[in-house]
């Protein structure tokens, strides 16, 4: 899957995966401070494999204050966007809180997502 991000950059989809948004509660008890907990917990999947920078978009304070969307996106993008003339592209792990997979047009739902992130601002060279 590819996505244009802001400036015209194209991202190519490496890795995707969601994850419930209250999976590790035993017993949701749902307030502005659970939240901030769950949202502070979120990291690049450890089956990634080593340090790869990681983008939340956060979710809106309405939605802290109560309860989070279902389940929490992510995805590990890369691009032949060179940030340094030397380097040999760009790389970035984007997360964000969305609504049930199964209810949404995945591809329209990540472009909307995508398409604001400043790339040159938060993605990291790649150098092979």
């Amino acid at each position: 899957m590819e996505f244009v991000v802001n400036r015209n950059i194209s991202v190519s989809v490496d890795a995707f995966t969601c994850t419930k948004t209250y999976l590790t509660m035993l017993t949701p008890v749902v307030s502005g401070l659970t939240n901030e907990l769950l949202v502070k917990e979120v990291s690049v999947p450890k089956d990634w494999g080593g340090y790869r920078k990681l983008l939340l978009l956060p979710p809106t304070v309405e939605q802290m204050n109560s309860v989070l969307p279902p389940y929490c996106y992510y995805l590990w993008l890369s691009s032949d966007y060179k940030i340094n003339t030397e380097d040999d592209g760009s790389g970035l792990v984007v997360a964000f809180f969305g609504v049930t997979p199964f209810e949404i047009d995945l591809k329209d739902f990540f472009q909307t997502k995508l398409e604001n992130i400043n790339w040159e601002e938060n993605a990291e060279p790649i150098n092979f």
